[in-house]
């Protein structure tokens, strides 16, 4: 029973909180469309707010000419439009817009309020558009007038710029007066069309004398330009152009790459349209092409001036040419020379014979080419830049034909001084071997190993075969170089070697004596010294060395250091 009354308890209470909830929501939603309404009612009165009437009266005072009254009464009758028709229909609609608002169909009222804000935008932005035009008529004399006075201004100032400095712009002086003087008429013009209110020809006027003062600023600007560009640097250049072109034809230049004769005509064609556009104040890229011109006439003058430096280069190296062609031809003379006296003495190989035969054809080829060109200078085939190119490779060519050839002729004459060289070598190696020899016999050693002697008759063979190549005619200079770069290795490590196994037989010899003194006192030492005089008498002299100073070194700590010194004191 009480389960079931808590059930129910539940149920009534859920019930009252949903309708509590569904009340509160319905509220909120009344006070935003409220909301919405107020502030479409407030848009609504601002469109009846916006001054039409007052700006319409200013046009009123001052209707003179039909377009002006035309455009009042048009204005006139859209006003009344939004006013008597758009603004009662919005009206309209916000009623039924608070109806279904009370009658809480919000569904509806959302497409009606999405409906009166469309009608309220085109309705306030025509009545914006109505202001703006209007006030467009009532401000433009002031404002027209303002503009006016500042082109006045400017005109007064091109004008006296163009009058002060009248003599620059030549035969254009009439044209440019002329314009002047219209320029003059139109702001006469323009007084008259203020006077009617006529404020559409009025604009059009303004815009107008714009476009004619700022083309009357270009003309007063560029034209003295045009003037002393067309009718005195461009002449004269050309003028002296002409001479220079003339002088050199006459000369035996070839110049008919730079194609004067046409490209001056067409040049002074091109100046007398840009006069004739120039009278017509058409001043259109007329600065440029006239620079343009200039440009290219200096570039024309560069271009006669580096042909003239051109031959000058050109002479001058047909002398070059002759002293260096002479000299390379001595030197194959001098290498021809240098091989007859060599091939009998060192072996030659062939192919450097073919080289030098190979360079001297090629040297022939060169001449016949530096000849062509002289026969085309003289025959005006070319320009001399272009002959200066070619003349230029002849002497790649000839200079890279004297190197090879002084490389071989270095290389012919080395011979001599490689096998100079390498019996001063042979001489030095044979000392070496008899300082060996000699040490060997000093220091009476009791055994030497086979492989010394085997290292001692290679060196001596090696010797031998230096002293054969020598012997041999014609001498070959690579053999030889090998043979005494063999022979000089074999003889230093031999020299080496047997430098090394004395100072090492001699401290052995050194420490077995120095330990004969702990024999009788110390019967330890006996043993180690006995085996070390063995191994010194048998030749292993490192062994013998070692052996005696390990045993040494039980009753004598550092004694190696002490034998090295005593040892480098009998020596120094």
């Amino acid at each position: 029973m009480s389960l079931t009354l808590a059930i129910i308890t539940f149920i009534i209470l859920a019930t009252i909180l949903i309708v509590f909830a569904i009340i509160g929501i319905r509220r909120l939603s009344a006070r935003r469309f409220e909301k919405k309404m107020e502030r479409l009612e407030r848009n609504k009165n601002s469109i009846t707010g916006i001054p039409i009437m007052n700006e319409l009266a200013k046009v009123e005072a001052i209707l003179k000419n039909e377009k002006l009254e035309s455009k009042y009464n048009e204005w006139y009758e859209s006003y009344n439009t939004i006013k008597n028709t758009n603004v009662p229909r919005i009206t309209d609609m916000l009623v039924e817009a608070n109806f279904l608002m009370t009658a809480h169909d919000y569904q509806n009222l959302i497409y009606k309020i999405a409906k009166i804000e469309m009608e309220i935008y085109q309705a306030g932005t025509n009545a914006n558009i109505i202001l703006a035009e209007i006030r467009e008529i009532n401000s433009s004399e002031e404002k027209n007038r303002n503009i006016i006075t500042e082109f006045k201004v400017k005109y007064r100032e091109l004008l006296a710029d163009y009058t002060k400095h009248r003599l620059n712009y030549g035969e254009i002086n009439k044209s440019i007066e002329a314009q002047f003087d219209n320029i003059e008429k139109q702001f006469g013009k323009f007084e008259k069309l203020m006077d009617q209110n006529d404020y559409d020809e009025v604009a059009v006027m303004v815009k107008a004398l714009d476009e004619m003062i700022k083309h009357m600023g270009v003309v007063v600007e560029e034209v003295p330009t045009i003037i002393m560009l067309t009718k005195n640097i461009i002449p004269k250049k050309l003028s002296e152009i002409s001479t220079i072109h003339g002088r050199m034809i006459r000369d035996g230049y070839n110049l008919e790459y730079i194609k004067y004769s046409k490209n001056s005509k067409e040049i002074e064609k091109k100046i007398n349209d840009i006069i004739a556009r120039t009278k017509l104040l058409n001043l259109e890229d007329a600065v440029l092409e006239c620079k343009t011109i200039s440009d290219y006439l200096d570039e024309l003058y560069n271009d006669l001036e580096k042909e003239k430096a051109a031959r000058s280069i050109f002479e001058e190296s047909v002398n070059i040419y002759r002293t260096r062609y002479k000299a390379v031809k001595e030197l194959i003379k001098d290498v021809y020379l240098a091989l007859e006296e060599i091939k009998y003495n060192y072996d030659v190989t062939p192919g450097e014979i073919d080289i030098i035969e190979k360079l001297s054809a090629e040297l022939a080829e060169t001449d016949i080419e530096y000849k062509t060109l002289k026969d085309q200078a003289k025959t005006g085939v070319y320009p001399y830049s272009k002959l200066d190119q070619k003349v230029e490779v002849v002497f790649k060519k000839i200079d890279n034909i004297s190197d090879k050839l002084t490389n071989i002729y270095k290389s012919l004459n080395s011979m001599k001084d490689d096998e100079e060289r390498a019996k001063e070598q042979l001489e030095e190696i044979k000392y070496l071997l008899r300082q060996s020899k000699q040490k060997l016999r000093t220091y009476k050693l009791p055994e030497v190993k086979p492989m010394y002697h085997t290292e001692m008759k290679e060196a001596e063979e090696s010797i031998e075969e230096i002293i054969k190549v020598l012997t041999n005619k014609p001498t070959k200079i690579d053999l030889l170089n090998l043979r005494v770069d063999t022979a000089r290795d074999l003889v230093f490590k031999l020299y080496n070697r047997t430098n090394e196994m004395i100072k090492t037989a001699m401290l052995a010899e050194m420490a077995i004596v120095y330990g004969n003194r702990y024999k009788s006192s110390k019967k330890n030492l006996l043993e180690g010294l006995n085996y070390s005089e063995i191994l010194f008498n048998n030749g292993n002299y490192n062994d013998a060395l070692e052996s005696a100073i390990n045993t040494i070194e039980l009753v004598e700590p550092g004694i190696h250091k002490k034998l090295l010194n005593l040892y480098s004191k009998q020596h120094s």
